[in-house]
């Protein structure tokens, strides 16, 4: 009887426990983490049982004091669609996992610290994980997979681990680390994508290897052995350019020239403030033709700087411009005749003054012209105009501008 009795408070008890042992947290609205208002109640604190899933779908910024890491256990994750702003460290157990989709970002100022077995990150869409100042540091089995055209990437931040690195990186998706790469003893680093590291370093008495068929940008790479790496090493840094330009209308004049007007461009990927300098920006438009808002690319830069040595440009992915081309105008007369009296009406033509770039008359979309006189066979002597109109004649790049002609009998 006395078991009965406390069976009820047992079994609330278990039921209690059970609820925390997997508990799932659920963003409201933007807002701090600790006002219980924005996660439907709940202050998740700064410690994490086992199996706890947190789902960010709005902005949320985290300060954790100093001396404390936000700690999760076993088998956590951390969904991110909103902007978490993460200022402190982290330490995460076994199974971690951060997942950012949509054009959600994971913004951590601080550090991962001793991550254990099979960390992962996984970047979707446009999502985007950043680190400053501080490391992500984990055991083994770590994974860092972009897809899509997600980023990642550290400012004067270092990853540090001890085995069995994987970079997975999309084509469209950029990891940009300014910041060096550590690995510990027996660690294999596998790189699928393109990678950009100010350093990569094997520890002197590991036997540390790199796998995969990507491209690594970086000038420094020591203590790895590169004989498995099926993809290339690039001894500079990658620099892509981001940012805006705009060109100057102008007219048409046969070519894909242009002429930059506003220049808001900028270098992405330059480490530890290097002297590095976007230089000799040629534009062109992508045809000729006249229009309208017509786009506009980059076809060549250099780099400039005391630094530039160690660095590569790459044109992928930089940004379009737009720019309009007028009509060039283009001169037509009709063409003038002096005839005697009693002559037939002479044929009437057209000439053309003012095509570029060697064009004439055959690059013309129509040149039905129409052409009339009062003059007939057996007119009085004068003069007799021959009058011009457009007709159906039209073109593309070429405005016309008509002239009358005459003809004279003597």
């Amino acid at each position: 009887m006395k078991f009965l009795k406390f069976l009820p408070l047992t079994l609330l008890f278990f039921c209690q426990s059970f609820i925390l042992y997997s508990q799932t947290y659920q963003t409201v609205q933007s807002g701090s983490w600790d006002d219980p208002a924005t996660w439907g109640g709940v202050t998740p604190g700064y410690s994490f049982g086992n199996n706890v899933t947190i789902n960010i779908k709005a902005n949320h910024e985290v300060f954790i004091p100093d001396g404390e890491n936000l700690v999760f256990n076993d088998n956590c994750t951390i969904n991110v669609l909103g902007h978490l702003i993460v200022n402190g460290n982290i330490n995460p157990h076994i199974y971690f996992s951060i997942n950012v989709s949509g054009n959600g970002c994971f913004e951590l100022n601080g550090s991962v610290d001793e991550a254990h077995d099979y960390f992962s990150i996984e970047l979707n869409d446009q999502g985007c994980f950043v680190l400053n100042n501080g490391f992500v540091k984990g055991q083994s089995y770590f994974t860092i997979t972009l897809n899509d055209q997600s980023s990642f990437t550290t400012s004067n931040g270092d990853i540090v681990n001890h085995s069995d690195l994987t970079f997975n990186i999309s084509e469209e998706a950029n990891a940009s680390l300014d910041g060096e790469i550590q690995l510990h003893q027996n660690a294999v680093l596998t790189i699928n994508g393109v990678l950009i590291a100010e350093a990569i370093t094997g520890h002197p008495e590991g036997n540390n290897q790199a796998t995969g068929t990507g491209t690594i940008y970086c000038p420094n790479v020591t203590g790895i052995d590169l004989s498995g790496f099926q993809g290339q090493v690039v001894d500079k840094i990658q620099l892509t350019i981001n940012g805006s330009f705009t060109v100057s209308d102008r007219t048409y004049d046969g070519t894909t020239s242009a002429q930059i007007a506003t220049n808001n461009l900028q270098l992405s990927g330059v480490v530890n403030d290097d002297d590095v300098v976007l230089s000799n920006v040629v534009v062109s438009f992508y045809n000729g033709n006249a229009g309208t808002n017509k786009a506009v690319k980059i076809v060549s830069a250099g780099l400039t700087g005391a630094d530039a040595d160690n660095y590569v440009l790459s044109l992928s992915g930089a940004p379009d411009g737009t720019g309009t081309i007028t009509k060039s105008p283009l001169q037509v007369t009709a063409n003038s005749h002096e005839i005697i009296y009693g002559d037939d009406v002479p044929s009437l033509t057209v000439s053309y003054s003012g095509f570029v770039n060697n064009e004439d008359a055959s690059v013309l979309d129509n040149t039905n012209f129409q052409l009339s006189t009062s003059y007939n066979r057996y007119a009085d002597t004068g003069v007799y105009a021959i009058d011009l109109t457009q007709g159906t004649a039209s073109d593309n790049n070429y405005s016309f501008i008509l002239n009358d002609g005459n003809i004279t009998v003597a």
